[in-house]
């Protein structure tokens, strides 16, 4: 089974598409990202277990609050052999009815 990784800045949507992968019959895990887990490892140039036990991430493409939008060139380089399915970058709302399809299509 595909594990994936999601990463959204906002835990609401983080959970829908969670949601809607593992009713697709993905195994997920989620991570709260570097706002709300505190310290990241990938932000301090180190590998992170999650991204290395995932199969694939669904990483939601925004900027950090100290302005850097850099972190998936830092994912790449740090784990240059993961997947990353980006989202869209400013998403604040609930995914469209036919995002479902479009995520689980992209994996």
């Amino acid at each position: 089974m595909t594990r994936v990784l999601v990463v959204n800045h906002d835990l609401d949507v983080g959970d829908i598409e969670a949601d809607e992968l593992r009713r697709a019959r993905y195994e997920v895990d989620q991570c709260e990202g570097p706002v709300w887990a505190g310290s990241c490892p990938v932000m301090n140039g180190e590998p992170c277990w999650q991204v290395e036990r995932a199969d694939v991430l669904v990483y939601d493409d925004w900027m950090l609050p100290d302005g850097r939008d850099d972190l998936v060139d830092d994912l790449r380089t740090i784990h240059p052999d993961k997947p990353i399915v980006l989202g869209p970058r400013g998403v604040r709302t609930r995914p469209r009815p036919d995002a479902r399809t479009a995520l689980v299509t992209a994996i």
